[in-house]
């Protein structure tokens, strides 16, 4: 049985992290060692670690003055002796007491270098297909790395301790874990992606500004639209991190990947504007000012080697995009279908913003979504066509 290092970086978290730690203690795999960081919390957080210490010798708790999560999680990264690696944030849990036990069988029986695995999330999920993804082949790595759930998170991976050559970057403070899991691409040759959903990821709607996430904190300012401070352009801000990394690594795929990431935090910064209940019109100033922006045309221009050609009056599909995609993912979420948020938003923005040609290039996730829209093969692309049709916002108005 390998030794597994879970490392958990801790700041402000005596609320959640008695609820992580438990789901930790539960799983029936022994040969585990847990290093917890704690990051110059102000509240009772340390105390908390500390009295699990003595309960719980394979708990490890190092203190630090704070210097943000990269810090934290690169000094746990120095000190651990497992062959296989996990990271957790500190206001999430397991579902399950057998989700260690799982990873390890899994990466053991497929002989592969990282096991990725579904989740709960208020805002999206994975949409990749469970099975081994050989990321030396051109099509499998497009397919992995398109799904930015499954590729870029820290927390919903195993990793052999191997194939970590790189740490977090320490000047970076958001969407660092990106950039961490593209730098260690270069070394994992084989995945295997699990749909079992085995892990909770929390993300509170803003009830007190004083307690707000990082996420929550870049929608408190009245005027967020204005400030250009948000999900969409922290990721543009991360363009100059990515592009070194694709042509030392990756160079004959870097115009195939170069917009990808541009598109995907789209969609993430009108997900979270959704699940924070922001004001419609303002959800439609935060779009049309990334409409305006170079990146942003060139994303959707990327599109047309893909069979998909942009319509003229882009404010109006902007507008429509966001008054349908608005519509759709408060009745998802109210009514609890059991469809994948993302690609119905794909979908949508696909059909607001471009006419297809008459093949489509379906390698691309988003001309797929548009191909499965136009033959109504999935549940998916049928709720979209309702919703296009007005048929869902005609049955509700009434």
């Amino acid at each position: 049985m390998k030794k597994i290092s879970l490392i958990i970086p801790c700041y402000n978290c005596e609320k959640t992290i008695d609820r992580c730690l438990e789901s930790v203690f539960a799983q029936n795999y022994d040969n585990l060692e847990i290093i917890t960081i704690n990051d110059g919390s102000k509240d009772n957080t340390l105390n908390i670690l500390k009295r699990y210490a003595k309960n719980h010798p394979n708990l490890k708790v190092i203190d630090k003055p704070n210097g943000g999560v990269s810090t934290a999680r690169n000094l746990a990264l120095k000190h651990v002796t497992g062959e296989y690696i996990q990271f957790m944030d500190s206001d999430d849990n397991f579902i399950g007491n057998d989700v260690l036990k799982k990873l390890v069988e899994t990466m053991e029986n497929s002989k592969v270098d990282l096991v990725v695995f579904n989740f709960t999330h208020p805002c999206f999920e994975s949409h990749l297909k469970g099975g081994i993804y050989y990321l030396k082949n051109k099509d499998d790595f497009k397919t992995y790395y398109q799904d930015f759930f499954t590729s870029s998170l820290p927390w919903n991976k195993m990793f052999k301790k191997e194939v970590i050559t790189e740490n977090y970057d320490e000047n970076m403070h958001f969407a660092e874990d990106e950039i961490f899991n593209l730098a260690n691409l270069k070394n994992i040759k084989k995945v295997a992606y699990l749909e079992d959903i085995m892990y909770n990821y929390y993300c509170e709607p803003l009830i007190d500004k004083s307690q707000a996430s990082l996420v929550n904190r870049l929608y408190i300012s009245e005027n967020f639209w204005e400030c250009k401070n948000t999900i969409w352009y922290k990721c543009i801000d991360n363009m100059q991190k990515r592009t070194p990394i694709f042509n030392k690594d990756f160079n004959e795929m870097h115009d195939e990947l170069k917009y990808i990431r541009p598109f995907d935090f789209f969609f993430f910064d009108f997900a979270f504007m959704n699940h924070l209940n922001v004001e419609l019109n303002k959800q439609l100033l935060q779009c049309e000012n990334i409409l305006k922006t170079k990146v942003f045309k060139q994303t959707l221009t990327s599109f047309e080697k893909h069979g998909l050609l942009l319509k003229n009056n882009l404010p109006f599909c902007m507008k429509e995009f966001v008054t349908q995609a608005s519509f759709a993912f408060s009745d998802l979420k109210t009514n609890k279908k059991s469809l994948k948020l993302y690609l119905v938003l794909f979908t949508i923005f696909g059909k607001c913003f471009f006419t297809t040609s008459s093949k489509l290039d379906t390698s691309s996730l988003l001309a797929n979504c548009m191909d499965e829209y136009l033959k109504q093969s999935t549940a998916e692309a049928k709720y979209a066509k309702n919703i296009l049709s007005n048929d869902i916002l005609q049955r509700n108005r009434a």
